[in-house]
């Protein structure tokens, strides 16, 4: 299996879960509209664990894909590179270069920065670093 069909079934499985989305976002909207009672209760907690469902099998992926997950929230949320910070000494860099070998990153130039949208988090630590994605 080369790259290329690796991104075209991601971007399937990403289809998927965004139709799944919509359906749900109709059947809440259907939701609203039920007379109180206990069938709305129980609509209510069956879109509620769907939902749940769905932001889990998303964090699956990403983890899969080798995102790192941010626990702020359950289920875990997937963080995005915003940035990177350059390596310091010798030491850092034979890590970089150990990362290069091992195909987990394309260039010794630095480390990646990852930083939760939910919460704002990032793993930069108490190292400066530079920012390449909009806050």
């Amino acid at each position: 299996m080369d790259l290329t069909e690796i991104a075209t079934g991601i971007g399937i499985v990403k289809s998927g879960f965004d139709a799944i989305r919509t359906a749900l976002g109709l059947v809440q909207d259907v939701q609203g509209a039920l007379p109180a009672g206990e069938k709305k209760e129980a609509a209510a907690r069956a879109l509620e664990e769907a939902d749940k469902q769905i932001r889990l099998g998303e964090a699956q992926i990403a983890k899969a894909l080798g995102y790192p997950l941010c626990r702020c929230a359950f289920p875990p949320t997937p963080m995005l590179a915003v940035g990177y910070r350059p390596y310091a000494g010798q030491r850092e860099y034979q890590v970089l270069l150990s990362l290069v070998a091992k195909g987990q990153i394309s260039s010794p130039s630095g480390f990646t920065i990852h930083e939760c949208p939910k919460c704002g988090a990032n793993d930069a630590g108490h190292h400066d670093w530079t920012r390449t994605a909009p806050a």
